[in-house]
């Protein structure tokens, strides 16, 4: 009986291995079908806009710094002098800013694939304050100053739509194309006409824009105070960014977020300084925001991604069950046998994949879970010769593929659940063959047909 035992686990083993090839090309195949499904949502955002980030407003004033140095030449004791001329900008950020969103959604399909597009209204208004003489160092007279203008930073400026409306210190202005600035990238600017004063000042603005996006929404928060609230009829927002909103309310008709920063949490007035100054830091300037993304909860490339990964446990459980009736009721299943049934194991993973591209994973998993259990029901009813202990085998089948599809929609508890899994199966196990004589000489019967 021993090397009967032997010789029967190590041709269990074997055909496990090749199993694993197949589980193997099954992934190779969720993969594939993945990988366009992100294509196409390149694609699409290529075709019409991409992720958007706002960014702005913030005011420009170039200048021109004419300085006549004097000195005396040590040697010939000769005054001499000389003009150091010294460009730059000057920039303003918002004392205010609030942010207003109203986003709706739209899924757009090509084939089977499909992409998360927006479109959003945004209501931007707030305060500059200019303070007197733009709060330059040394002699205000030896600067000249150029033509301001109040530039908001926009990431895929294809995505503006319909017509734009600034309203600043009470005069509308007229927005053109381009940011003029590396720092804020692609987007829109506003040619302004402020003059010099020896008076602090400050200007209200207004801006309505509406933009067109796929996937992702972010703001960054340049104002000294600022506040975004947003309304989607999107359920499944991904708050992401480096700040959390203060207050949301998610449902199933959409959600409401309400972020609100300050400078002593942001410091982008120190990092706009610092990249104006020396080009370094403008990177982060950009990247410090907040915002949604459009996430997908039930992608069932993903959910079928995670499933095969459970496949070895499958296969194991179930092989470990047709042992348990060889040894406890003197039934032999020949390796060709335990091969149609992991094999009937792993078409249910290319059953759930393919099914899921048009009915969805839910009703997927559930055909597929019934076809391959009725299947090797079947098969295993002459195999064990006896109706009760097909049944017990299909109804071990039933509670696995019940547990991994709660591990599927639990992804946190996914390896508490597995262990406990394992855990129980080798109990039971244990306490089933705990009188086993495995030295016993009692040979093993003829195969079963």
């Amino acid at each position: 009986m021993q090397k009967q035992l032997l010789f029967r686990g190590l041709a269990v083993g074997a055909l496990i291995i090749i199993l694993l090839i197949g589980l193997s090309s099954v992934q190779g195949i969720v993969y594939e079908p993945q990988a366009r499904s992100f294509e196409v949502q390149q694609d699409i955002a290529r075709s019409a806009a991409g992720a958007q980030a706002v960014t702005g407003p913030v005011l420009f004033i170039p200048y021109q710094r004419t300085e006549q140095l004097q000195w005396t030449d040590a040697a010939t004791q000769e005054k001499k002098s000389s003009i150091n001329v010294h460009k730059g900008v000057l920039h303003f950020l918002p004392d205010t800013l609030n942010i207003s969103s109203t986003l709706k959604t739209e899924v757009r399909r090509r084939g089977i694939f499909a992409a998360n597009t927006f479109r959003t209204k945004l209501e931007i208004e707030g305060s500059l304050r200019l303070p007197a003489h733009f709060n330059v160092a040394g002699s205000v007279d030896e600067y000249d100053f150029g033509d301001a203008s109040l530039a908001i930073g926009i990431a895929d400026i294809r995505g503006i739509v319909g017509s734009l409306s600034l309203t600043i210190d009470g005069k509308k202005k007229i927005l053109e194309p381009g940011t003029g600035s590396s720092v804020l990238g692609t987007g829109i600017h506003a040619p302004l006409d402020i003059a010099n004063s020896a008076e602090d000042r400050v200007l209200p603005f207004r801006l309505m824009l509406e933009l067109l996006g796929s996937e992702a929404l972010r703001f960054t928060p340049v104002g000294k105070t600022t506040e975004v609230t947003m309304n989607a009829d999107w359920p499944h927002p991904s708050f992401t960014g480096e700040f959390l909103p203060l207050e949301r309310n998610v449902s199933d008709q959409g959600f409401n977020a309400t972020w609100k920063t300050t400078f002593m949490a942001t410091n982008l007035n120190a990092l706009l300084d610092s990249c104006t100054r020396s080009a370094t830091d403008c990177e982060t300037i950009t990247t410090r925001n907040f915002g949604i993304s459009l996430i997908d909860p039930v992608n069932h490339y993903a959910l079928n991604e995670r499933s095969t990964k459970y496949g070895l446990l499958f296969i194991v459980l179930t092989f470990t069950g047709f042992f348990l009736f060889e040894v406890l009721k003197a039934v032999r299943v020949h390796p060709v046998q335990y091969a149609f049934v992991g094999a009937g194991l792993v078409v249910f993973y290319l059953l759930l994949l393919s099914l899921s591209e048009h009915i969805g994973f839910e009703s997927a998993y559930l055909v597929s879970s019934i076809a391959c259990i009725s299947l090797i029901g079947a098969y295993v009813r002459s195999v064990l010769g006896s109706l009760g202990r097909a049944l017990t085998l299909v109804a071990g089948l039933i509670a696995l593929y019940a547990t991994l599809y709660t591990v599927l929609n639990t992804e946190d508890y996914a390896l508490l659940m597995g262990s406990a899994l394992l855990f129980g199966v080798l109990a039971l196990a244990m306490v089933l063959t705990r009188k086993v004589d495995w030295f016993a000489p009692t040979k093993l019967p003829e195969v079963a047909s």
